[in-house]
């Protein structure tokens, strides 16, 4: 499971909270196996998000 919340405190400006594996610790992925030829496994993992546009 993954989630993203995010919110807009002035325009322009945006903060996000990006959490990813929320459910399991290691989680192999599909779509790099297609291209690499093999699983690659992600972590869990959680970052904060910043983007400014002016």
């Amino acid at each position: 499971m993954d989630t993203r919340s995010s919110w807009e405190p002035r325009d322009g400006l945006r903060q996000s909270v990006v959490e990813r594996n929320l459910l399991d610790p290691r989680t192999q992925e599909a779509r790099l196996k297609d291209f690499f030829g093999y699983w690659t496994e992600m972590k869990r993992e959680v970052y904060l998000e910043v983007k400014t546009e002016f």
